[in-house]
């Protein structure tokens, strides 16, 4: 009976911690890694648990240690894919909340994109516009291949999406226009579906 996710030694939960930052985008190449105190902290274990769970990653590779300076990332390490050792590559989906109505399209996005070889990336931005321009801004600088914006309700103008759109970023509107922005837009025809 394999083991179950919630049941698996620490050390395990540590080392897919680490993975899925760097998955994610969030360490990249030759950033520093949480250190073994931090992680002692965080995941409540001891300095063993968390020494394994980094020789673990020292020995496939993923993070490499430099004495007396920490341990960082390793160069080949953005190439991390959960099955296939091949680039992960992501897509990034920002709504303001999750209802009925974006939770079937979501599973459609996910769907389509999974037939080309992407992951989903999901974010809420809870219809704060601040909250959607961070997710804009930190998906343009890890690594994500492309957006679909779910924008902020009531939103006439963003910034980050205008830089989007001047440095040729992939990315699809949702439900909106912006009225200043020629670019793409999936929406409903309202007025025909009434009709």
């Amino acid at each position: 009976m394999p083991v179950k996710k919630k049941d698996a030694p620490f050390y395990e939960k540590i080392k897919d911690y680490i993975k899925e930052q760097i998955e994610r985008g969030m360490l990249r190449p030759n950033d520093k890694v949480t250190s073994e105190e931090e992680l002692m902290e965080r995941f409540n274990v001891s300095k063993i648990t968390t020494q394994k769970a980094m020789s673990l990653l020292v020995k496939e590779g993923i993070i490499h240690r430099i004495p007396g300076k920490g341990t960082f990332v390793c160069e080949a390490s953005n190439e991390i894919s959960k099955e296939s050792g091949e680039e992960l590559n992501l897509i990034g989906f920002i709504c303001p909340y999750l209802n009925t109505h974006n939770t079937d399209m979501l599973q459609g996005i996910e769907e389509e994109a999974a037939k080309s070889g992407y992951d989903l990336l999901i974010k809420l931005s809870y219809n704060i516009l601040e909250e959607q321009q961070r997710f804009i801004q930190d998906a343009t600088q890890k690594g994500i291949k492309g957006l679909i914006i779910d924008s902020v309700e009531d939103q006439f103008y963003d910034d980050q999406i205008l830089k989007l759109k001047l440095t040729k970023y992939p990315f699809v509107l949702i439900d909106r226009y912006l009225s200043y922005l020629e670019t793409n837009v999936v929406t409903s025809d309202n007025f025909t579906a009434t009709y």
